[in-house]
């Protein structure tokens, strides 16, 4: 049986998006829902004109980032929304997907956050996993005999058991909107990527789970919203990582990330492959998340 979905609110933050975005919205059964509002990170595209002619509320601001985008978005909702769905603009849920999502969310009141299992091009792609900490972020850095022995951050891509894990993939997850006012909204100083992770860990300290339901599918075209931009979005990725660490882990550990990382880096420039230019990139994505990750939150 469908999930009645009077009291869900969709936040779909867009950037670049005007290839995705239409068949995203299209999937969502809009005549249902609470509210949907799309907040457009300053597309240099036609995002913000195709999600308006979508029939949906439209907001515009500057592109401050994922974090910032979602919390504004959540701001932006109808007062009587009580789930909030953040969706990205090139991932495809169906109604009948969502509706599972809702049902596992009211029937576990131990649940604060639930996600689908995440495919792309229709295969299982990662979806889910473990809180990360200094061992699983040096891991991908060693040399293969070695990283062989190390902590596993993602959960592999079939996994496919509903419960309770670490966290779930932010391309689609559902969430308390009381529970959010509770441990406090995105951290807005990740600019793009780990935003779902330090959730997921104010949650857990807060007693709240964070499940995977397997039942559940979404499509997601991976990475659409940086194809074209220099160097993708590794810089950002290296310094949410450092933010991260610094936070849940402390100023040495994010220190042993980013001497680990810049060696790393230089012997891949060494061996052909990785561009001297893109090491440069990195390695001051490193210097600023190190300095900058004491910073305070900011929701």
């Amino acid at each position: 049986m469908d999930a009645d979905l009077a009291d869900v609110g969709v936040v779909v933050v867009a950037y670049r998006s005007a290839d995705t975005i239409a068949d995203c919205l299209r999937a969502l059964p809009l005549a249902r829902l609470g509210d949907v509002v799309v907040v457009d990170n300053d597309s240099p595209d036609d995002s913000a004109a195709r999600a308006g002619a979508a029939g949906v509320r439209v907001v515009r601001q500057a592109n401050l980032g994922f974090g910032a985008g979602c919390n504004r978005g959540e701001r932006e909702l109808a007062s009587d929304v009580r789930l909030v769905l953040f969706l990205n603009p090139d991932a495809v849920l169906t109604e009948a997907d969502l509706s599972r999502l809702v049902t596992h969310l009211r029937d576990d009141p131990r649940c604060a956050v639930v996600g689908p299992r995440v495919t792309s091009g229709g295969r299982p792609t990662w979806s889910a996993g473990h809180l990360a900490t200094l061992a699983t972020e040096l891991r991908p850095l060693l040399p293969a005999p070695l990283s062989r022995l190390g902590p596993v951050r993602r959960l592999p891509p079939e996994h496919a058991v509903t419960g309770p894990v670490g966290y779930v993939e932010g391309a689609c997850f559902l969430v308390r909107r009381d529970v959010l006012a509770e441990v406090g909204r995105f951290d807005e100083d990740y600019f793009l990527y780990f935003e779902e992770l330090d959730l997921s860990r104010r949650l857990a300290v807060a007693g709240w789970e964070v499940h995977l339901c397997a039942e559940a599918v979404v499509e997601h075209a991976m990475g659409a919203s940086t194809a074209g931009t220099p160097f993708g979005a590794s810089p950002h990725m290296v310094r949410s990582r450092l933010r991260y660490l610094h936070r849940w882990h402390g100023a040495r550990a994010a220190r042993t990330y980013a001497v680990a990382a810049r060696l790393s880096w230089r012997l891949r420039q060494l061996r052909g492959r990785l561009p001297a230019d893109e090491r440069r990139a990195l390695v001051q994505a490193a210097r600023d998340g190190v300095r900058h990750g004491s910073a305070p939150a900011r929701r």
